[in-house]
C-alpha cells in the first residue's frame, strides 16, 4: 500500500473527491475512513454516492449503524462511533466478503474504520482496501492521507489532478 495526501478546501472539493472516488474504485473495495468529528467523513461518503450514482439522500448512520444504497455498485455505509470492540465484532460486517449472499459488486465505507481493523480482511486478493485519514486544517479545509493499492491512488491522483 502508497500513501498520498489530498489537501481539500471545503467541503465542495471533499464531496468531489468522494465522487472521483466513487467514479474509480473496482467492486469490492472497503473504505475504512478515519478522523475526528466534522473532519468530513460523511462529505466524503456523499460524494462516493453521487459517483456511484445513487439517487436517495445519503444520512450519517450513527444511529442506525448500517444504511444501504443501490447504484452502478452498492453502496453500504456503516458507522462506528457508538459502538465497542465487541459490537463490531458482532455486527457481521465481514458477511460482505465473506458471504456469497451478498452481491459481488458492493462498495463498504466504514467510518470510524480505524475501530475494525481487527476484522478487515488482509490477504484477500480480490478485495481492494483503503484507508483514508481526515485531518481538519482549518474550519474549511482538510488534508485527507489515503492509503491504498498504488494503481488505483494513480487513478485517484490523475482525475483530482484534472478536475
Amino acid at each position: 500500500m502508497s500513501p498520498m495526501d489530498l489537501q481539500t478546501k471545503n467541503k465542495y472539493q471533499t464531496l468531489h473527491l468522494g465522487q472521483i472516488m466513487g467514479d474509480i474504485l473496482p467492486p469490492k473495495t472497503i473504505l475504512s475512513l478515519e478522523g475526528d468529528l466534522g473532519s468530513g467523513k460523511t462529505i466524503f461518503v456523499k460524494g462516493l454516492a453521487l459517483g456511484l450514482h445513487i439517487a436517495q439522500k445519503i444520512t450519517s448512520p450513527t444511529f442506525a449503524l448500517v444504511q444501504i444504497y443501490s447504484g452502478k455498485l452498492d453502496l453500504t455505509h456503516a458507522d462506528l462511533y457508538r459502538l465497542k470492540e465487541k459490537e463490531i465484532l458482532e455486527m457481521g460486517l465481514e458477511d460482505y466478503w465473506r458471504s456469497p449472499l451478498f452481491s459481488p459488486s458492493w462498495i463498504l465505507a466504514i467510518e470510524w474504520g480505524d475501530k475494525a481493523d481487527a476484522i478487515l480482511p488482509t490477504l484477500e486478493k480480490s478485495i481492494s482496501i483503503f484507508h483514508l485519514r481526515f485531518r481538519i486544517l482549518s474550519k474549511y479545509s482538510r488534508n485527507i492521507n489515503i492509503e491504498g493499492p498504488k494503481r488505483w491512488l494513480n487513478k485517484i491522483q490523475t482525475s483530482w489532478q484534472k478536475s
